[in-house]
């Protein structure tokens, strides 16, 4: 039995995420996160529902960052992924970008349908209008937002997978989640997972995303 899911901010994930990449190791960093908010770089601050003083008075972190995408929420109940390594090791491309982003949507999906026990039908990978991500139905069970240049891969995903009262509240309700007002978050459990139960998740997801010899680096923190 391996140690439970480290949970770490945000930007030490990113820190921890370039300097990955500059060792010239290839992998995913899997982890959970406190609650944060992050500003994608064309977000408005009328993303936000709720006033950020009250946010951040609740210990709820806000984060502009430079990746594309809007406002994201991340946190308690979530599994957040951030790639680590060039993207030729990943995809066998150094320009394949969409190549990388279409494999992750189809590893994420694959993984939700196998671990929420749902129709494969009921599993997209493209919102209504386009929008990037993973969907159960209507509502959104992955989040994803990336940046790419010559330094490496920058930050990753969020999948859902129970809900916590500090999100609920204090996170996607917070938010217009990635620019969709009308977007409701779904959840692969519909349970609060102990620790063990947690990790076991993570441990499959690992798995999940390790589908090459270059990719099987994966780690937890």
């Amino acid at each position: 039995m391996r140690a439970s899911l480290v949970e770490m901010e945000y930007s030490e994930a990113l820190r921890l995420q370039r300097a990955r990449g500059l060792e010239g190791a290839c992998g995913w960093l899997l982890f959970s996160c406190p609650p944060t908010v992050t500003l994608g770089r064309r977000t408005r601050e009328d993303a936000l529902r709720t006033p950020r003083a009250r946010l951040e008075g609740r210990g709820v972190r806000i984060l502009r960052v430079d990746r594309g995408g809007l406002a994201t929420f991340h946190g308690p109940g979530q599994i957040v992924g951030f790639p680590f390594g060039a993207l030729e090791r990943h995809v066998g491309d150094p320009r394949g970008v969409r190549a990388f982003v279409d494999a992750l949507k189809n590893k994420l999906a694959a993984f939700v349908r196998e671990e929420a026990g749902v129709p494969a039908a009921s599993v997209r990978v493209c919102g209504a209008h386009g929008e990037t991500g993973v969907w159960i139905g209507e509502s959104k069970v992955a989040a994803i937002g990336l940046r790419f240049s010559r330094e490496g891969i920058a930050h990753g995903f969020a999948l859902n997978i129970f809900a916590d009262e500090r999100g609920t509240e204090w996170g996607f309700g917070a938010i217009v989640p990635c620019g969709e007002p009308g977007a409701k978050p779904a959840f692969l459990y519909p349970r609060e997972l102990n620790a063990d139960e947690f990790t076991q998740v993570a441990v499959r997801l690992e798995h999940a995303l390790a589908s090459s010899a270059e990719s099987a680096a994966v780690i937890s923190a």
